[in-house]
């Protein structure tokens, strides 16, 4: 498959055309032509990136807004909604997965069991980790500390850790450090965390958000996800990753080119997929939007032109 016509983040603004051959990129050039047989996608001018990753979200609970009110607008009121109704859902459409040490009465012996069962069992470990604004009840650096200990090697990634944003500029650092050395991600969810957190803090309100500039400071690998979707702990959401990417911009002070990342490369590095894009030798998960850069990409949210998933278009508009 030939796609022709199309800028990509490193062309510059010059059209180029690439070939896709199985699931690969093989060639990327001004010249390339369509060999027999070939079939040709005409980008007309649109703008050719890597698909978007979607690192953290409750499907399960997606668009039960109407369905399911939270009055107070917090966390503890939209997890206490869901409990009272939870007769509206069947078990068929609710999966429940994952941990959430922070909601433990002991946060470090549950990252003890979770990570001693994960291992057991061989598989990676996903958390929400420390979503609140207590400076002062925080086990990050006891996960990261029983990571490095244990020697455990199948991937640890830490959602939310909203605390560690109320940190001291220290301990943010040493933390952060700690994380980078025990090879965790983070997954920074502003949506949710935007709307749930500061409430009971209406002087000098914080963002609900991590620490991200020291954790990327540190090389700890940052990405963004949704989360929740038009549901008690957050009422509103299209569902697309780009929308992720400007709240990082708008919250945690990331460059348009940072904040495509968050959704994009850094969110496969995070959960372990392999390298994807407009690049000779990647994977061709690639999308098309009629934009001239990533910044307008991020700004419009405009519909994509095609979606590729491993050399096959699964999406066109």
């Amino acid at each position: 498959m030939l796609i022709t016509n199309v800028t990509t983040p490193s062309s510059n603004g010059a059209p180029v055309s690439v070939r896709i051959e199985g699931d690969l990129v093989t060639e990327i050039g001004a010249g390339l032509v369509a060999r027999n047989g070939e079939s040709v996608i005409d980008g007309n001018g649109g703008l050719l990136t890597e698909s978007l990753v979607e690192t953290h979200a409750h499907l399960d609970k997606a668009y039960l807004a109407e369905l399911i009110p939270n009055p107070t607008g917090d966390l503890m009121g939209a997890i206490t909604s869901m409990i009272a109704n939870r007769h509206v859902m069947t078990v068929e459409n609710t999966i429940e997965r994952g941990g959430c040490p922070h909601l433990d009465d002991d946060a470090v012996m549950a990252n003890a069991e979770l990570v001693n069962l994960a291992g057991d069992l061989g598989v990676p470990l996903d958390l929400h980790a420390d979503e609140h604004t207590d400076a002062h009840r925080t086990s990050l650096q006891n996960l990261a500390e029983r990571v490095i200990s244990t020697g455990f090697e199948h991937g640890v990634t830490a959602s939310h850790c909203v605390s560690l944003g109320m940190q001291d500029v220290d301990t943010q650092r040493a933390t952060a450090e700690k994380l980078s050395e025990a090879g965790i991600g983070v997954v920074a969810l502003p949506h949710t965390n935007l709307f749930l957190q500061g409430r009971d803090m209406q002087s000098a309100m914080p963002r609900g958000l991590t620490a991200v500039k020291h954790l990327r400071d540190a090389g700890v690998r940052v990405a963004a996800g949704s989360d929740n979707l038009q549901d008690p702990f957050n009422p509103i959401g299209r569902g697309d990753p780009l929308e992720a990417a400007g709240l990082m911009i708008l919250t945690a002070h990331l460059l348009p080119e940072e904040a495509f990342a968050s959704v994009s490369t850094v969110a496969r590095e995070v959960v372990g997929a392999r390298a994807a894009g407009p690049s000779v030798g990647a994977v061709a998960d690639l999308m098309l939007t009629a934009a001239a850069s990533v910044r307008e990409m991020i700004a419009v949210g405009g519909p994509r032109s095609f979606v590729m998933r491993r050399g096959v278009v699964v999406h066109r508009h």
